[in-house]
């Protein structure tokens, strides 16, 4: 009965009380990370673990260890504001206008991570699970694997089964 660890977000607390735990069971976690986030404790020297997210350095770090795998949370689609919510389609939204902002924005996080620890993210992560059937179709088209959604319940994996909009059981970060 596998289980997987996903972090969302990228928050400063991963790295101070996670990777302790991971390193001391041999484990392995996700981190889906959002780009903002990242860019702005990068030029930050902000380092507070109560509210604090990784900065690049960090994210480089964590990634050449064999204890995180870093995925995309988008790189500025972790709001809700304007009628959006999260990466969803707005509705009455064209869908060509719809296709482009979402798509230059996963593959601008998409290209950061790369660029900064040298791996392809494989998983997509809904920002607060919201999701459209046009955003699984572009990610699709972008060539993710799998994505989580924020929908509690279990996963049962078998041979035909969908590795898109998993499961997860969610914990506050506090």
């Amino acid at each position: 009965k596998p289980v997987m660890l996903t972090f969302d977000d990228g928050y400063l607390s991963y790295l101070e009380y996670a990777v302790p735990l991971l390193s001391q069971y041999d484990m392995t976690a996700v981190v889906s990370v959002v780009g903002t986030y990242a860019d702005a404790y990068t030029k930050s020297k902000d380092r507070s673990v109560s509210y604090g997210y990784l900065n690049w350095e960090d994210i480089r770090a964590l990634s050449s260890s064999s204890h995180t795998e870093i995925q995309n949370h988008t790189y500025d689609m972790h709001k809700i504001n304007n009628n959006r919510k999260g990466c969803a389609k707005k509705r009455g939204e064209d869908d060509a206008h719809y296709q482009k902002i979402f798509t230059e924005d996963v593959l601008k996080m998409r290209n950061l991570i790369y660029e900064h620890t040298g791996k392809q993210a494989n998983c997509f992560t809904y920002p607060f699970g919201y999701f459209c059937k046009e955003a699984e179709t572009e990610i699709k088209k972008m060539g993710f694997s799998m994505s989580l959604s924020c929908t509690e319940g279990l996963n049962y994996i078998g041979r035909d089964t969908s590795l898109f909009k998993l499961h997860r059981y969610n914990r506050a970060h506090n």
